[in-house]
């Protein structure tokens, strides 16, 4: 997909841009249905960027740092998405994404669409394990109610290992 950072193709200078919350959702979405995005901007008359727009890929920039493996080089994974929940693939691992409204908050418990036993669950964000469990119809649960949420921007990712 091609999309605008602002709203036009061209430069305007009151031309207003996404937010970077915006712009990796759009992102997870269409990576997690096996697509890619060309995300365009373009540059003022002088050639300089504009800093409005300079800022918002800052942002995306470090949460692309912490959670790029979910994103990069990745395929269309066995189970459905939802409003809040979209999955990725690259080889043994799962990226289960969850994406956060207005403000990062977590449920203390992620039910995910995988019956399948795994190894273990790593938040990106953080580099550490999560707990789990599963229920009784056999749904992968992720126990996330103490997850630190002083980092969390936008979207978190969870590296789940078959």
């Amino acid at each position: 997909a091609c999309i605008t950072l602002g709203r036009r193709f061209s430069f305007c200078y009151e031309d207003d841009y996404k937010p970077a919350r915006q712009v990796v959702h759009i992102l997870v979405d269409i990576v997690s249905k096996g697509g890619s995005l060309a995300l365009n901007m373009t540059p003022q008359p002088d050639g300089a960027l504009p800093m409005k727009a300079v800022a918002v890929l800052k942002q995306f920039g470090q949460w692309m740092n912490q959670n790029g493996e979910g994103i990069y080089f990745t395929e269309i994974a066995p189970y459905a998405s939802g409003d809040q929940i979209a999955y990725t693939q690259k080889g043994n691992v799962t990226n289960l994404f969850w994406l956060y409204e207005e403000h990062p908050e977590l449920p203390a418990e992620i039910t995910t669409a995988i019956q399948k036993k795994i190894s273990g669950v790593t938040l990106r964000r953080t580099g550490k394990q999560i707990d789990f469990h599963y229920n009784a119809d056999g749904f992968l649960v992720l126990e996330t109610g103490e997850i630190p949420m002083d980092t969390a921007a936008y979207a978190d990712c969870f590296a789940i290992e078959a």
